[in-house]
């Protein structure tokens, strides 16, 4: 059974076509990118390192479909199992959060080197001069 479910995204602006087969969603990196609002790109940068970190086995959760495109012709697209796409949006929160958190801690050190040299200036100031 193949069934497919539209989604709208809570803005309106993107409608995601989810394929429902054989007991789960499938997306394809196209999918995935408009539902994360982001490029396709990164959801293949992010999936090769499920793969390649074997989180995930490629084997287990990529299904390669036919689709036919705007020109007439079938090609073979690649389809996601629900874990890749949840895996995938839970990697690239990780590193949101991660890069987030290593400018916050290089913005704390530079606060801290400049006060530090604030510190410094005002000691090398109050010294009498030789």
């Amino acid at each position: 059974m193949n069934d497919l479910i539209l989604y709208t995204t809570q803005d309106g602006r993107s409608q995601i076509k989810l394929r429902a087969d054989l007991g789960t969603v499938w997306l394809s990196q196209l999918d995935m990118a408009e539902l994360f609002q982001t490029r396709k790109q990164n959801v293949a940068k992010h999936l090769k390192a499920i793969f390649a970190e074997q989180e995930l086995s490629a084997d287990a959760v990529v299904n390669q479909r036919l689709t036919t495109a705007a020109d007439g012709k079938n090609y073979r697209v690649a389809h996601y199992h629900l874990n890749a796409i949840l895996e995938n949006r839970t990697t690239a929160l990780y590193l949101d959060y991660d890069q987030r958190r290593k400018q916050q801690e290089a913005a704390q050190a530079d606060q801290l080197n400049e006060a530090e040299l604030k510190a410094l200036e005002n000691t090398l100031e109050g010294r009498p001069k030789p």
